[in-house]
This record gives C-alpha cells, structure tokens and sequence, in this order.
C-alpha cells in the first residue's frame, strides 16, 4: 500500500502544505496527481497551502493550486486570505494571479484589515495599484 498523501502531522502541515510552502512546484503536481486534496489541507492557525505560497511568494504554486481549484478565498483562523497574505509581503503577480481566480480583495481578516490597507501599509506601491485597478472597496466591505 502506498502512503497516505493526506496524512497530517501534529501542526496540521500535510506532505502538499510542506510542498508549497517550500516553492517545489513539481512536488505539489505530484502530490495532487496522487490525490493529495489541496483544500483539506490546513495548519494548526489554519493556513492552506496556497496561503502558505502566496505568503512566501511562489507564484509558480500559487498558479498550480488555483489550476487545481483550490478555494483562493479560504481564511486562516484570524481571517487572513492568500490576497492579504500575498499583498501584506509584496508578491504582484501572486496578487494578481489571485484576483484573476476569483480571490476577493475587500474580505477583512478579523481586525477589519484589508489586503489594501496591508500593501499600503508596507509600501508595496506596485500591489496597492493592482488592487485599486480591480476596484477594490478603499475601506473594506
């Protein structure tokens, strides 16, 4: 019998999180080819692993779990997104990658923070201009 390809460890980290926070694209395509479930994955705050990538910035995942259909809107436990956490650290493109598959810019985390308000905050200028392009509420919701 093969392994259990969605078998956690005690933090929740399952072999495709591991993956994608690590930017092994072709692992991730494994991973999933062997039916590894991409949005069942979640740490112990809740992230999934194509938060984790668009925290880190691997674009190459991101792309690769949105081509799966990962639920790019799925909050970790303080209701942070993959948007927020791509726009809090600066990753254009995962930004745009995001919004592109229907990622929901104006969605607050559970402070009532925006990815906006992130990205300004931080200066990424680049990111803050991706999302007024797409319209995104100034003020949240």
């Amino acid at each position: 019998a093969g392994a259990d390809v969605n078998r956690a460890k005690d933090n929740g980290q399952t072999p495709v999180y591991a993956a994608a926070i690590m930017g092994y694209v072709d692992v991730v395509k494994a991973l999933v080819r062997a039916g590894a479930d991409a949005n069942r994955a979640r740490t112990e705050d809740g992230q999934t692993p194509v938060y984790g990538a668009a925290w880190c910035g691997y674009l190459e995942v991101v792309k690769t779990l949105v081509e799966v259909g990962v639920d790019v809107n799925r909050a970790k436990d303080n209701g942070q997104t993959p948007v927020y956490a791509a726009a809090n650290r600066g990753h254009a493109e995962v930004v745009r990658v995001l919004l592109e598959a229907g990622a929901d810019a104006s969605l607050t985390d559970k402070a009532g923070d925006t990815p906006l308000a992130a990205a300004s905050r931080n200066g990424h200028k680049d990111v803050v201009r991706i999302l007024l392009d797409c319209s995104v509420a100034v003020d949240g919701p």
